[in-house]
């Protein structure tokens, strides 16, 4: 009896073998791993979808993964739609902004009901871009841009507006090299390079939307 259960022991301990030995043939002659390597996505849009009176969100919605563009989802229900975050912008705003605009490390906050961008740009690309817009710059404007350094920092606050046609920013302030930029007397729309790149990043990703409202976790648009 101990004989017979040492042979079939053995037996199974082959067979195991056996098995093993044909999956890994299998994976060196087709040329593909035993274990998938985790793919890196980039950080984008997430989903909202209403929830009821009294029913707790949970502690982290789920994300939407894609490169370049956001994945697709059929959203339904009165209050869904998409969750515009800060690091999503800071990860993909920098490239759908026009090339007369050639901002840099730009940083994106969402707070206050303003959105408000941070990032490096040289004085005559500032200069220039301004001039483009139809800025007729005053003779305070013109020697404040002549003193700063020719590499600087600066900071943009915009107060935000949606329907149909997309989303919509207005300064509110403009910080270069820590000091205070008068936008008196600048067109309206002068940043509207800003307003270009967001929008032609949503469209993209493929969101329509006809409003927008500052939320916790970021822009909510449905």
């Amino acid at each position: 009896m101990r004989r017979f259960i040492t042979e079939y022991g053995y037996l199974a301990v082959m067979t195991v073998c056996l098995v093993c030995c044909a999956v890994l043939l299998v994976s060196v002659t087709t040329d593909r791993p035993l274990v998938a390597a985790a793919e890196t996505h980039i950080p984008v849009l997430r989903t909202q979808t209403a929830r009821t009176e009294g029913e707790h969100a949970p502690e982290s919605a789920p994300e939407m993964s894609g490169e370049g563009s956001a994945a697709q989802e059929t959203l339904s229900g009165p209050g869904a739609g998409y969750v515009l975050t800060e690091e999503y912008l800071e990860t993909a705003l920098a490239d759908f902004l026009p090339e007369c605009f050639p901002a840099a490390d730009l940083d994106v906050d969402l707070e206050g009901g303003l959105m408000e961008l941070s990032f490096t740009m040289s004085r005559g690309a500032l200069k220039d871009y301004l001039k483009s817009r139809g800025a007729e710059l005053s003779l305070r404007q013109s020697l404040f841009l002549q003193m700063l350094p020719r590499q600087l920092e600066a900071e943009a606050a915009f107060a935000l507006s949606a329907d149909e046609g997309g989303l919509h920013l207005a300064p509110v302030t403009l910080e270069v090299g820590d000091r205070a930029f008068d936008l008196s007397g600048l067109p309206a729309d002068v940043f509207s390079a800003v307003d270009e790149g967001l929008n032609a990043l949503l469209q993209s990703a493929g969101v329509s939307f006809s409003s927008a409202e500052f939320t916790n976790e970021g822009l909510l648009l449905k």
